[in-house]
């Protein structure tokens, strides 16, 4: 959601009645766009996809990674030469402040977001060594920390925003940012520029024939042989405009929807929307 003010979802896609529910800037949210209007998967809840000024309600995070690399461009060989600041609050959420911002001008260190890829909870240390003592305390695996990198080590700060200015604060803990080559964290816009990849390869799509009882028939090999199919990946299957699978979906079936089409070589083809 991308809304300074947050996005209200209805019932229906005609704004009907009083909203059920809303969303605040920054909330992640498993859904479709749908003509003007974006549908929640889990609740079927629908919202505006754009407002009344015509800007985007939401951007899926592809989109905000590459807006990300765009916007934060130059030589990423100096922290202070960066367009902008980002920090993790204390509820976990990644906040972004322009460079130009008089609420940081006087910051002497601009520590950088960090994600844990590591397969297994790292704990915090003391010092910046394998021998120093333990706090206690774990960094989990998908957890984001603000930190700074030095060497092979991250140095774990504070970052709060105060009304007019925004602190660091050391914490006195480390996390080793390697283990034998193997990276345990990762810099939170190559996260999300790596994970928008993933999300850009098409989900396996599975399709099966069936009778006029419902029942599923086995899997078509035959090219163009056409009748009604049901959908039965789990998730459903995102429909787009071309078999190249560019751009974004234009609709979702779910699980157990019944379609007419046909199968074309290695796509799924709608008759009544192509």
């Amino acid at each position: 959601c991308t809304h300074e003010h947050g996005v209200k979802f209805y019932a229906t896609d005609e704004l009907i009645g009083e909203p059920v529910k809303e969303l605040p800037l920054g909330a992640h949210i498993d859904g479709f766009k749908d003509g003007n209007w974006f549908c929640e998967k889990s609740t079927s809840l629908y919202a505006p996809f754009f407002d009344k000024q015509g800007h985007r309600n939401f951007k899926n995070q592809k989109l905000l990674a590459m807006e990300t690399v765009m916007r934060d461009g130059g030589d990423k060989s100096h922290q202070m030469n960066r367009s902008s600041f980002r920090w993790v609050d204390q509820r976990g959420q990644a906040q972004r402040m322009e460079a130009t911002s008089a609420s940081i001008q006087d910051l002497e260190q601009r520590p950088e977001i960090w994600v844990c890829v590591a397969d297994h909870h790292i704990p915090f240390r003391k010092g910046p060594s394998e021998d120093a003592e333990r706090t206690g305390k774990e960094c989990k695996v998908g957890e984001k920390v603000n930190a700074v990198l030095e060497g092979e080590w991250l140095r774990v700060v504070h970052v709060t925003r105060g009304s007019r200015k925004v602190s660091v604060e050391e914490s006195g803990t480390y996390l080793p940012y390697s283990d034998n080559g193997k990276k345990l964290f990762k810099n939170y816009k190559l996260y999300l520029f790596e994970e928008a990849g993933k999300m850009s390869q098409p989900e396996p799509v599975e399709f099966r024939r069936t009778t006029s009882g419902g029942r599923n028939m086995d899997p078509l090999t035959a090219d163009h042989e056409s009748g009604i199919w049901v959908c039965t990946h789990e998730h459903g299957v995102k429909f787009y405009a071309t078999d190249e699978l560019t751009g974004e979906p234009v609709k979702q079936w779910p699980l157990g929807a019944h379609i007419d089409g046909f199968k074309d070589g290695n796509c799924f083809c709608e008759k009544s929307t192509s």
